[in-house]
């Protein structure tokens, strides 16, 4: 009889188990079909690793590109990571490097460009110096650099440092001194990180600096992944990876953030990018088991998508304009149009791809 008990016991938590399993993988999108789908044609890629983040200045016609070889550090290659600027203008694209005289260690992460005037630009970048195999834990540090950009050159400003950094994404500047930011996860040890990758253990937040000190404006999110901010609504954007939404914001009195909006996107949202009319371009994620075994170097590709998300009528819009299974770009993060061009940029590849837009 004992032993009767002990199977219906061990057979119902195989049950759970496997129930738990393909509730995750449909979860964070593994049964999916990933088609190809496409606004154009593939009109070339610029050689530039791990491409996590971009940003575009409109008026200036030029691209900053954040830029860390992740996969070369995942297998133990040492690297510095480095930004770039591309002029828009150029028909090569070509990459110019700006952060040769920066002798600090740094690995890019997500980046934010605010213009201060015609041509002097304030540029804040996510910096993680560390191990990469420790995934924010141990000996990994957070910073947030600050730089001054005039035509080509590049001039480091500040780092700044707090506990609350805990696992910086993505960044972004609404003004000459004050920052949003996202922490991805909350986690402070391997067994918290298991918990929110894992179990659903939703502890990332949204921080803000205002000039003098940092806090937490929004907090127990599933995975706060891009953040953005519209001045003209005064609005600002989070992209919760875990749970597939786009948070919509409104800033209150001395930054803080009021929910207003969730929007289910049905796919891994990942940084965040308004256009000149408003509408915001979403680099993505369909199948998130699937990028975790790419990026831990499992799997040779996964899958990529962008989405559009446009306020009609009543209600968000959400499209899906470009589709791929990885073969073109894989993991991608962000993506930005500019005149005829789509822009898609990438968490590992050695490259990334510029559409040119039918």
């Amino acid at each position: 009889m004992k032993g009767k008990i002990i199977g219906v016991l061990l057979l119902a938590v195989m049950l759970l188990l496997a129930g738990y399993i393909a509730n995750l993988m449909y979860e964070t999108g593994y049964f999916r079909n990933v088609d190809h789908k496409s606004p154009g044609q593939l009109l070339t890629y610029i050689d530039v690793p791990g491409a996590e983040d971009l940003a575009i200045s409109r008026e200036g016609r030029f691209l900053i590109v954040s830029s860390d070889d992740r996969a070369g550090r995942r297998d133990g290659q040492r690297s510095q990571g480095a930004l770039y600027k591309i002029d828009l203008d150029d028909p090569t694209l070509s990459p110019r490097l700006l952060t040769k005289g920066f002798t600090q260690r740094l690995h890019p992460h997500g980046i934010s460009l605010l213009s201060l005037d015609s041509t002097t630009y304030r540029l804040l970048v996510i910096n993680h110096v560390g191990n990469y195999r420790d995934m924010g834990m141990g000996d990994t540090r957070h910073y947030v650099e600050e730089f001054l950009l005039e035509g080509d050159t590049l001039t480091h400003q500040k780092t700044y440092e707090d506990e609350i950094l805990a696992h910086p994404n993505d960044i972004v500047a609404i003004g000459p001194v004050q920052f949003y930011f996202t922490n991805s996860q909350g986690a402070r040890n391997k067994l918290e990180l298991f918990t929110e990758n894992y179990l659903g253990w939703s502890k990332s937040s949204v921080g803000f600096y205002d000039g003098i000190s940092f806090r937490k404006v929004a907090d127990e999110l599933p995975y706060a992944n891009g953040i953005n901010y519209d001045p003209s609504k005064d609005q600002v954007y989070v992209a919760t990876s875990r749970d597939f939404q786009l948070r919509v914001y409104s800033r209150q009195v001395g930054g803080a953030l009021q929910l207003q909006e969730m929007i289910d996107c049905g796919t891994g949202v990942d940084n965040i990018e308004i256009d000149g009319e408003g509408n915001l371009w979403i680099g993505a994620h369909p199948d998130l088991l699937t990028f975790a075994s790419f990026a831990s170097g499992r799997q040779p590709k996964a899958p990529s998508e962008v989405i559009t998300v446009r306020w009609e009528g009543d209600g968000p819009d959400v499209e899906r304009v470009y589709i791929d299974d990885g073969d073109e770009v894989s993991a991608s993060s962000v993506a930005i149009p500019f005149e005829d061009k789509l822009f898609i940029g990438n968490v590992m590849d050695a490259r990334f791809p510029v559409i040119q837009l039918d």
